[in-house]
């Protein structure tokens, strides 16, 4: 089993987010330290995004690791130990909320896609769309 950042490198629809984890400096965490559970948006959701708001973001470190850091939550948590909870914590301090609807779990106004990637230290569930930080709009 490998790391966080490593298993997600290896799935070739998640570049984008991968790219903002060296781009911030959060890829030290992602490689060695957790538990974490990542909410890992694929290469569809941030293509949603307009192209130069996923430029400017990459050239500003500050609000890209804000970003990122919205989609680490400490602790590994299952999708079945997720639906258990509303809100959880995430590493920059911010909150999300959970909500289980329809045999879907809803984070914030997006749902889960694939969940469960098991990594050696965490866990990984795919996102549809980017989670927006303290009501942030892109």
């Amino acid at each position: 089993m490998e790391s966080i950042l490593r298993t997600a490198t290896k799935k070739r629809t998640l570049k984008t987010f991968v790219e903002g984890v060296y781009k911030s400096d959060l890829n030290q965490i992602l490689e060695e330290k957790g538990p974490f559970t990542v909410f890992v948006p694929n290469d569809n959701a941030f293509a949603k995004l307009p192209q130069a708001t996923i430029s400017e973001l990459l050239k500003d470190k500050e609000r890209l690791r804000d970003l990122i850091s919205y989609h680490i939550c400490p602790g590994k948590l299952t999708l079945i130990e997720l639906t258990k909870t509303r809100s959880l914590a995430t590493l920059g301090g911010a909150h999300i909320a959970l909500r289980p609807e329809n045999d879907l779990l809803w984070i914030n106004q997006t749902k889960i896609i694939e969940q469960d990637i098991l990594c050696q230290n965490g866990i990984i569930h795919i996102l549809y769309q980017v989670l927006y930080p303290y009501g942030e709009h892109f």
